[in-house]
This record gives C-alpha cells, structure tokens and sequence, in this order.
C-alpha cells in the first residue's frame, strides 16, 4: 500500500467509525425504548436490560454501513479536493483508478463484514434476543409479585404489603376471579386468600412457589352460592400456573438463517406468502453487501472526474444522496414485490450490477477515452501505412 493509498484509507476510516458509531448507538438508542416495558414489568436489572438491546447491534450495524461508506467517501474526497491535495496528487500522475483504490479496499473489507454479519451474526442475534424476550415476557414469576401493589394477572390478584430481598412476604392477599387460564378451561370457582407472611421458594430453578403462613382460605362455589371457609398454617400457591396459556413461540423470518430462508426445510407446509417472504429476506441479504461497494462507486464517480468543477460540487453530492436513497428503496421494492412476479429479483441483481458498472465507467472515462483515440489512432495508421506500401 503507498503512502497516497494509507493517506487516504486513514481518512476514510476515521469518518467511516465515527459515523458508524453515531448512527448506531443513535438507532440502536431509538430501537431499545420498545423494550423498557419488559424492563419495568419483568424488574430485570440494568445489565439485563444491556444483554438483551445489544442483540439489536449487528442487524443495526449491517442497515447503516451501507449509509456510512457512502458519506465516508463523500466526505473525505470532497475534503481532499477542498484541501487542494487532489491536485497535487494529480501532479503526481496518479489516476483516478489509483486515487479511488483506498475507497474501493474500504469498501470492500465493509462488504464482507455486511456479508458475515447478515449471512451468520444477524440470525443468530435476533435468535437470541427473542429467545431472551420470550422469557421475559413470559416470567411470571417472582418479579410479579410487587409490594404494595395489586398486581393483577389473568383473573387473579396478589398483593403483598412489604417484600424482603430474600423474598420474604408480610401481608400476602391473593384474589381469583375464577376464570381459567386459557379460554378452553372450564371457569373455576373464585376464592381469596389471606395470610400473615409469606415467602418465595425455589420450583424447577426460579422463585415462583408461594409459601404462606398463618392465614384463611375463602371460596364460593358458583352453583350453590355456598362460600368455604378453612384456616390454614401453611399453603403453597403455585405463581406459574399463571403462565400456562403461553402461545409457542414463532420463528420469524430474520431469525432463520440463509440457507433456510432460501430452501427452508418444511416448504411444503409453509403458505405461499410465507415462502415469498423468506425469500425476499434472504435476497435482501445477499444484496447489502453489494449496496456497500456500489454505493462507494456512486460517491467517487460523483467527485472525482469533476473535481476540477468547484461549482457543482456541492450539487452533486446532494444528488448523489437522493441516488443512493432512490437505488435502497428501489431494490427493497423489488424484492418485496418478488411475492407477486419472480422476475423482479434478477432484475434487482441485474439493476445493481449496472449501477456498478456506470459507476465504474464514469469513474474511469479518461482512461476509456485516451484508450480508445490511442486505438483509433493506432488504426489510422495502420491504414495509412497499408496506403504507403501499395
């Protein structure tokens, strides 16, 4: 790597991380707020809280990089030319080719990064943050109980009046409504317990068996109208069955990995529209990695054949944005409209390579150009000198 190649490649990846990590956490700040619901209700510490918004980074990071590299180069060469240090590497005789390769090894090394983190980290994260919500959402057990408020779950309310760390209980009120648990459950009968203390236990590795201690038991049978009443010393109260109408959980389709969404195992039981859009999502993601280098193609074929024009500059770099903004929406549409004509995904394909190949000869129009007189040139030539010889 040259010294104008390092030079320039230090550039780039300086705006390339800050912007990279601004638009993260900025996203990422924005995305995590869904799930302070979950933090409040679940009482799930802040390092919880941390463990489960840090799954969203790798899909975050793979959406933006695409955005970063091209403001890095457009940033960075129109700061080069501002500079004037473009015209002195231009004096130097380096071409536009050799003055746009660190921009093309950036974008690159992105590309495969995208590709690694849609192909294999992507899956695998939101694997784990739903995994990691459905439990929580589904946890109902010792961080139901909140002292000194009616907390209310399905029919039944607990209150305690004071809670120990160690999950100790005085004042323990238990009402049920006596509805089911799922809505193909019989309707049981309401009853209401009250105790002096209470405490948490151990069931199955969590705290969700409910001892209590000195208290009385009251229920009404709904066909007679007769109420029970019994004293009791001790009686357990088993929190999860609070729990038992939980829905299996459904695999979406950014959980799946490549290789399923493109030829998932069960296609024969899925509906059309289910295996148009695992298709569509795993195009998608073929796709990113190819938005990064033709994104960084776009911003140099913007700047650096014109770079003499200091009018312009700033025009283009605005229309070069809404191009890359009009090209993401315009593929995304493509593949999502893959459910109803299967044609548009080669034409996606097919639109990004032309993109990139335009790009490309933009990019390198003085070359094309002084190859193709030095080939006419050569041919004149040769004519005139078949003429000579006859």
């Amino acid at each position: 790597m040259s010294l104008v190649t390092r030079h320039i490649f230090k550039y780039l990846f300086t705006s390339l991380a800050f912007l990279a990590t601004v638009l993260t956490t900025g996203v990422w700040l924005t995305q995590s707020l869904r799930f302070v619901e979950i933090i409040v209700n679940q009482n799930v510490s802040i390092g919880g809280y941390f463990s489960l918004v840090g799954f969203l980074i790798p899909d975050l990071l793979a959406i933006v990089l695409p955005i970063c590299i091209l403001i890095s180069v457009l940033f960075t060469y129109n700061k080069l030319i501002a500079d004037h240090e473009m015209s002195i590497f231009r004096t130097c005789g380096l071409s536009n080719w050799r003055l746009a390769r660190p921009a093309l090894i950036m974008a690159f090394f992105m590309a495969c990064v995208v590709a690694f983190m849609n192909i294999y980290l992507v899956p695998l994260s939101y694997r784990h943050l739903r995994d990691m919500e459905y439990e929580l959402r589904n946890e109902f057990s010792s961080n139901f109980v909140q002292d000194g408020m009616f907390n209310t779950l399905r029919g039944v309310t607990v209150y305690a009046r004071t809670r120990a760390v160690n999950g100790d209980l005085d004042g323990v009120f238990i009402h049920s409504m006596g509805q089911g648990a799922s809505a193909s459950q019989p309707k049981r009968n309401p009853f209401t317990i009250v105790a002096q203390h209470g405490t948490l236990t151990e069931k199955e590795g969590k705290k969700s068996l409910l001892m209590l201690f000195q208290g009385t038991r009251q229920e009404k049978d709904e066909k007679t109208g007769k109420v029970s009443f019994f004293h009791f010393q001790t009686l357990s109260y088993d929190l999860d069955q609070l729990a038992t109408n939980i829905q299996e959980r459904i695999i979406k389709p950014y959980e799946r990995s490549l290789l399923d969404l493109l030829n998932p195992p069960d296609a024969d039981k899925l509906p059309s529209t289910t295996r148009a859009q695992f298709n569509s999502e795993g195009h998608q993601r073929l796709l990113s990695p190819f938005l990064v280098i033709v994104f960084a193609l776009i911003g140099l074929s913007a700047l650096l054949p014109h770079e003499l024009n200091r009018r312009g500059r700033q025009k283009r770099i605005m229309a070069v944005i809404g191009l890359a903004a009009s090209i993401h929406i315009g593929l995304v549409s493509l593949i999502n409209a893959s459910g109803r004509w299967s044609i548009t995904i080669p034409l996606a394909y097919l639109s990004i390579a032309l993109i990139g190949v335009f790009s490309l000869v933009v990019l390198e129009k003085q070359g094309i150009l002084a190859w193709w007189r030095q080939y006419v040139q050569n041919q004149v030539d040769q004519r005139i000198g078949k003429v000579q010889t006859l």
